[in-house]
């Protein structure tokens, strides 16, 4: 029985409540911090506390984006110096974007900003070249993912596909590119 009532109450923390209905659109609990800006212009990880203070969109925030922001941070001496950068880069990228909900006034659906804020992530992370460092840092990368967390495995498959993808065009290019210099190889 306690079993089944917190799953009633994880569920309802993620977007719904006990009776399957999504959860009312969440008003701002507080008016917007400069200090919260500042974070966010930063790529910090604290960003997300105070963007939580002001919705209350535990899914995103605090299961999803701060756990894996932190975990970057925490293991920056593992990364090269490209992935380090891209840590940062990355980082202030997601948040600027978020900035634009975090200063909003509008009620927020936080189901609906969970699918975005995957979604912007992913855009971000592409954007600042993840493809070009993955394979050196693979290790340290992959092990800031909770491997329960399902949205985090398809997000970074859906990811690490893109690269597979890239890489295989790059490769058939050089082949390409080898083309007169192995005319028996493509007849």
């Amino acid at each position: 029985m306690k079993l089944l009532i917190v799953a009633c109450l994880v569920v309802g923390i993620h977007g719904f409540t006990i009776n399957g209905a999504p959860s009312p659109p969440e008003e701002p609990g507080v008016a917007v911090s400069q200090d919260c800006v500042a974070l966010a212009a930063e790529g910090k990880c604290e960003f997300y506390d105070c963007f939580f203070e002001r919705y209350r969109c535990h899914n995103f925030l605090l299961a999803d984006a701060k756990p894996i922001c932190v975990k970057l941070y925490d293991r920056m001496d593992r990364l090269t110096e490209p992935a380090k950068k891209w840590v940062q880069e990355s980082q202030i990228c997601i948040q600027n974007v978020l900035l634009q909900n975090y200063t909003s006034d509008t009620p927020m659906d936080c189901a609906a900003f969970r699918q975005y804020g995957f979604t912007q992530h992913k855009k971000c992370v592409l954007d600042k070249n993840v493809c070009d460092i993955f394979w050196d840092n693979k290790f340290t990368l992959m092990g800031v993912l909770d491997p329960h967390n399902l949205s985090h495995l398809a997000h970074t498959a859906s990811v690490l596909m893109k690269c597979t993808s890239n890489e295989i065009a790059s490769q058939v290019q050089r082949l390409m590119s080898l083309r007169q210099y192995l005319p028996a190889l493509f007849q």
